[in-house]
């Protein structure tokens, strides 16, 4: 049975290529959709705590608001999460108003379908995968305290959504490394895995022990 983060990787990773993105490619989400689509981009001030971004359905032309107290890198993750909100979600509702944490009132699984098809949109598991696993063999199991840093800059976006995209991943990432090609491991949720009772490598915990002793010995 495939499973839910399987489908929405495909969608994702078909939308990239009806747009002719190749998978190793970075993408800004802003100008992607300023230069390719009918998107209009606006910023504002908000007064809301934790408001990251609105995504309006309109007639002729969509329109995101992004915060313009965040970051250049925060706004690339924070229009990728609206994109995936119209591009999947536009017939349930139209608007939606992002948070930095997903707020009671707001569908949960929307919020999550709109973060991790954002981080497949930014990040896509074929090209990640390999990526973050030479860092493991270049430096015998252990990890150079840049790696959160490095793959942020590579991907054009913070080390955080890195390290969440790592953690999404573990199981992946243990598949590609016994030798299953990227094209034939399984994908399975966080939730899948704990009603299998699996528990794979948590390769956060080593990019934490590496950004620690960095900070330890600096």
């Amino acid at each position: 049975m495939t499973s839910e983060k399987e489908k929405l990787y495909a969608e994702i990773t078909g939308l990239r290529n009806y747009f002719f993105l190749p998978i190793t490619t970075p993408i800004n989400t802003i100008s992607f959709l300023n230069d390719c689509t009918n998107t209009e981009i606006e910023y504002a001030q908000f007064k809301t705590q934790g408001l990251c971004g609105i995504a309006m359905v309109g007639q002729e032309k969509d329109m995101i608001v992004l915060n313009k107290s965040r970051t250049e890198k925060e706004q690339n993750f924070d229009c990728a999460h609206e994109l995936i909100h119209l591009y999947k979600h536009r017939k349930l509702q139209d608007s939606f108003n992002c948070f930095t944490k997903t707020k009671p009132n707001q569908n949960s699984f929307l919020e999550w379908q709109a973060n991790e098809g954002a981080a497949q949109w930014l990040i896509p598991y074929q090209d990640f995968i390999p990526r973050f696993v030479s860092y493991i063999d270049k430096s015998s199991g252990t990890f150079p305290c840049t790696v959160l840093k490095d793959l942020s800059e590579h991907y054009q976006t913070t080390p955080q959504v890195i390290r969440n995209r790592i953690s999404s991943l573990n199981f992946e990432i243990d598949q590609y490394r016994k030798g299953i090609p990227i094209s034939e491991i399984i994908i399975l949720s966080k939730r899948q895995l704990d009603r299998r009772d699996m528990h794979p490598t948590d390769y956060t915990a080593l990019c934490d022990w590496s950004l620690s002793w960095d900070a330890m010995i600096g």
